[in-house]
């Protein structure tokens, strides 16, 4: 029998999947909503790294801000996981 803890985590994952999917819909990535966002800024103008991540299932997608990384020159970086330590991200 599962803990009130295991099903309240349940029940918020389920709660944030509809919110992200929600905002998925909202969003329209076809016009680059990320990319206006971050191409202002001086961080990504004089940046040569930018890291992101691969999204999954219900995520935002970010396969359009991922290219528009490359496609201005910076090196895009993406995380794995380290099962060798302690599951950390390495880039």
């Amino acid at each position: 029998m599962k803990s009130k803890i295991e099903i309240d985590k349940v029940n918020q994952r389920l709660i944030f999947k509809k919110k992200r999917l929600t905002i998925n819909k909202s969003i329209d990535n076809k016009n680059l909503f990320f990319n206006k966002k971050i191409e202002g800024s001086s961080w990504f103008k004089n940046g040569k790294i930018v890291a992101s991540f691969l999204s999954i299932n219900s995520e935002i997608s970010t396969k359009n801000l991922n290219q528009f990384i490359i496609d201005n020159g910076k090196t895009l970086c993406l995380p794995v996981i380290n099962m060798q330590k302690n599951r950390a991200l390495i880039f």
